[in-house]
């Protein structure tokens, strides 16, 4: 955890003028938002709500578009992930491109010649079904709600310890900021505030890059991340269970484009809202752009903090509680000096997260009126005016969801692993649903429905299980806390006490005292196939502890058993040893020292309660730190020493044991093998490396477009089984055209019939038209 003193000290460097930035940003967007409502009175619509009437200038759409898909979560997860995985990610630029070209040339053309409004529409369009509408309409609620909550909780937590404000506070502040900015200006408001706060994201993150290069070297951060492994971009490595490679990172860039831009409502509100075609993918490309300058910048942010970080840690070394927060700990450490400058950090932050809010609270309310509210003769019967007041109550409604979401997210563990999951497995399949209906013009509402089930279902086990076996916490790069102050003063206090020794021993004989330690004379167990915990600057935390078996948790005990066990602090990768008889009974140091040689790697900093047999790690290659359990549980002087993590694992797995039916304290126990384990102490899941690769083990980067895929071809095999759709049945605007031209082919070569043709219906979409074109007919615009 981190220290008390660290966050005293954070907040006493967020000076009056660093809160004043801050409090500017918050004010300038609100007064956008009454600014815009001023500017739209007495024209008020639900088009101009909605859309701006369709007719807003390309560069600040540009800007907000960009700044509503660019959250926090990636000023803040990008550059973690690169700090503690390493710059493969960075691959996920060129799926961009490939993701951008597909809306450029087909999604977005189809879309926005069908002038609609909700993009559920098309599904009804399509499938001449209002309930697959209706399930197109509540995936996407549901998966921008869940966005929202960790849009707002993830920044929420990890600035908490820089701005002193607590994260129900911080929550609570900006839902609210943004609640009333949207509510009041609609989508101009949420537009305006994006450009005000994508250029401030920028910016901020911008400034912090180069204070610190300079302090560094640019040519030093590169070289440094390098040395530190972090360097890495063509990893061929084609299996589906590598976290990431070249191969599905690129793959993930491209899901993730397509899913944020190509089949995403409230992207295809800023696409609606220029006045033609033409202008409108001019906008994917200049988004494009800007995702690479963006996440370029947020991505060597990451090595830049490696680089200041590279000896001293703060997540190994308990300075931080989560990685998230390395970061805004590297501003408050190397910048915090600067007046001003932590402001700005803070600001670009948090109006990430606004930019993000506000176009899914504006979406989401679009929704639901166009959907589910429009319809019915009640909402029917108003009068835009009447109507554009209903979108705004409906938009407080989902500013306070959000807030509400935001709370609830802090109850679900590891936010990002949860909500992008959760996400992924709502929304893929309903991406592919899309795709089926403009790929494949032959499925029918059946294949599509059916699909589609089978696809979530499929999608919503995975993410259970994964959860459940511990599967988001992935082992990350080597860290290092060689030169933190207090790690430096135990090599000191260590050095002169060899020396004294040695002087006692050999007074005659000169001494040189060599601090380094070869970390090459530990080979990994071959015997196995998975490897030691630890490495160097990861911290273990090392201890025994006694379990006793008893039939129906009463009575005498069945079996007795000693056990060792290690565990990495981080990233919760863990050994358990039994203690087989007759050695159980000895626990000292030529039964424990081999075993801990034989699954911690040596420089690792390994923390224990004192036990004597463990007297000698120091001359192994290890840095060990002692808690006294009879005086205190966490060293008072350097709160980073304790065994909790530990004390926690064997709590839970005693518990654990006494659950009917599978007993896995017993299988894992009492048996006579050593596994090496990942235990997820959120769900207390303990999942063995040792077991066999199933379906939980694939990359994530795979899973969203593992739904769209599965829907694909079960809704094919449906179709075609059920009854395909045959070409006259399908308006040719529903897909594209070079599938509409083989779904053609295909027809007159399989059914043999030559009279072909695709009916236009044109009654049945202008039904469904709510935005009119008022602008000229040239450039690709529409009537």
């Amino acid at each position: 955890m981190a220290s008390a003193a660290d966050e005293s000290h954070a907040a006493e460097h967020f000076s009056t003028v660093d809160y004043a930035v801050f409090s500017l940003m918050l004010a300038v967007s609100l007064g956008i938002g009454v600014w815009t409502a001023y500017r739209s009175r007495g024209k008020e619509s639900t088009q101009e709500y909605l859309l701006g009437s369709g007719a807003m200038t390309p560069c600040p759409v540009a800007l907000s578009l960009l700044g509503g898909i660019i959250s926090a979560i990636s000023v803040l997860g990008n550059p973690t992930e690169v700090y503690l995985y390493g710059s493969q990610i960075g691959v996920t630029l060129l799926g961009v491109v490939l993701g951008s070209i597909v809306t450029h040339q087909l999604t977005l053309p189809l879309f926005y010649n069908l002038r609609l409004v909700s993009i559920s529409q098309y599904l009804e369009l399509r499938f001449k079904s209002r309930a697959v509408r209706l399930l197109g309409t509540i995936c996407q609620l549901i998966a921008m709600l869940i966005y929202m909550g960790g849009c707002l909780y993830a920044p929420s937590l990890a600035l908490s310890t820089v701005t002193g404000l607590s994260v129900l506070g911080s929550i609570v502040l900006l839902g609210l900021v943004c609640t009333f900015y949207i509510s009041v200006g609609g989508v101009k408001a949420v537009v305006y505030t994006d450009v005000m706060q994508t250029l401030l994201m920028f910016g901020g993150v911008l400034v912090v890059v180069i204070i610190c290069c300079q302090e560094i070297g640019l040519v030093n951060v590169w070289t440094i991340a390098d040395q530190g492994s972090r360097i890495e971009f063509f990893n061929m490595n084609t299996s589906p269970f590598v976290r990431h490679t070249f191969w599905s990172t690129t793959v993930l860039g491209f899901y993730f484009t397509l899913s944020v831009i190509g089949i995403h409502q409230p992207s295809y509100q800023r696409f609606a809202s220029i006045g033609n075609l033409v202008m409108a993918q001019r906008l994917v490309i200049s988004f494009a752009v800007g995702v690479w300058l963006l996440w370029g910048l947020f991505y060597f942010s990451g090595l830049v903090a490696y680089a200041a970080f590279r000896d001293c840690d703060p997540l190994a070394s308990g300075r931080i509680q989560k990685p998230d927060q390395v970061i805004p700990y590297l501003v408050m450490q190397k910048l915090g000096h600067l007046t001003g400058v932590p402001g700005v950090f803070v600001a670009a932050v948090y109006g990430g997260v606004l930019s993000s809010l506000s176009s899914y609270c504006n979406s989401m309310a679009c929704l639901l009126w166009e959907d589910f509210l429009k319809d019915i003769p009640y909402f029917s019967r108003m009068s835009d005016a009447s109507a554009t007041r209903v979108l705004k109550l409906i938009s407080v409604v989902m500013g306070l969801s959000g807030i509400c979401a935001g709370m609830l997210a802090g109850n679900l563990g590891n936010i990002f692993h949860i909500s992008s999951s959760i996400s992924g497995a709502v929304k893929g399949p309903i991406l592919g649903v899309f795709l089926a209906g403009m790929c494949t013009p032959w499925v029918n509402t059946k294949g599509a429905v059916l699909g589609f089930l089978v696809a979530f279902c499929y999608n919503i086990w995975v993410v259970v299980g994964k959860f459940l076996r511990g599967g988001g916490h992935p082992t990350h790069l080597p860290l290092s806390v060689d030169s933190c102050p207090e790690n430096l003063l135990h090599h000191v206090n260590n050095s002169i006490v060899a020396f004294i020794s040695n002087i006692t021993a050999t007074p005659s004989t000169n001494i040189t005292i060599d601090l380094t330690t070869d970390f090459t004379t530990m080979a990994p167990d071959t015997n196995r196939n998975q490897s030691p915990i630890g490495g160097p600057g990861i911290v273990v935390e090392v201890d025994e502890t006694f379990f006793i078996k008893r039939k129906f948790e009463k009575g005498r005990p069945l079996s007795q058993v000693w056990v060792l066990g290690g565990i990495e602090r981080v990233s919760k990768k863990l050994f358990i040893v039994p203690l087989v008889e007759p050695i159980s009974a000895r626990r000292d140091k030529e039964t424990l020292i081999p075993l801990i040689k034989k699954y911690i790697r040596p420089g690792s900093i390994i923390n224990t309660d004192g036990w004597s047999a463990y007297g000698s790690l120091h001359d192994l290659g290890y840095s060990h730190k002692v808690v006294n359990h009879s005086m205190e549980f966490v060293d008072k002087v350097d709160p980073s020493n304790h065994t909790q993590s530990i004390e926690r694992l064997w709590r839970d797995l005693k518990e654990w044991s006494k659950r009917p039916g599978i007993r896995p304290s017993e299988d894992v126990i009492t048996g006579d093998e050593t596994w090496v384990y990942e235990y997820n102490p959120d769900t207390k899941a303990l999942s063995s490396q040792s077991e066999g690769r199933t379906v939980y083990d694939v990359s994530y980067c795979y899973f969203g477009i593992t739904g769209i895929i599965m829907t694909l071809i079960i809704s094919n095999l449906i179709s075609l089984c059920t009854g395909p759709l045959s070409p006259n049945a399908v308006d040719k605007r529903l897909t594209f055209i070079s599938c509409g031209r083989l779904h053609q082919w295909l027809w007159r070569t399989c059914c043999g019939s030559h009279k072909v043709n695709y009916v236009y219906e044109a009654d049945h979409v202008t039904t469904m038209t709510v935005l009119p074109r008022t602008k000229s007919h040239h450039n690709g615009s529409h009537p």
